[in-house]
């Protein structure tokens, strides 16, 4: 559950149109937020930040006209996995296992062309 105030942190301002958007962690789904009035519109988007493979969640909510009296708190409740949480470290992990073996394969493969020096000293 996320606990955040609605609005903007300037008192006595009056805003024509109020946007707040919530960006989630990767993974979380089921979102649902509880506010303290009405909004006139409230969709969700997808944000794609580093290392993301499937997008953030992202929480819109207009409102018009809204004013100090608009600044409440207000709960937004998702489900997150802890395997969702793992995901970003082990893709780093595998990426760089991926690159040492990578690199010990091709130290390890011996050429079929002789080196410049080994060449020299049988042409002699």
């Amino acid at each position: 559950m996320l606990n955040t105030t609605f609005g903007f942190p300037f008192k006595q301002i009056i805003a024509e149109n109020l946007t707040v958007k919530v960006i989630l962690p990767e993974g979380a789904k089921d979102v649902k937020s509880y506010l303290p009035f009405k909004v006139e519109d409230e969709h969700q988007d997808l944000e794609y930040s580093y290392l993301d493979t499937i997008g953030r969640p992202v929480l819109v909510l207009e409102k018009r006209n809204a004013a100090d009296f608009h600044r409440k708190p207000f709960q937004v409740l998702y489900n997150y996995s802890t395997a969702d949480m793992l995901r970003e470290p082990l893709m780093l992990i595998g990426g760089a296992a991926v690159l040492l073996l990578m690199l010990v394969l091709y130290f390890r493969i011996d050429s079929k062309y002789p080196k410049n020096e080994e060449r020299k000293v049988k042409n002699e």
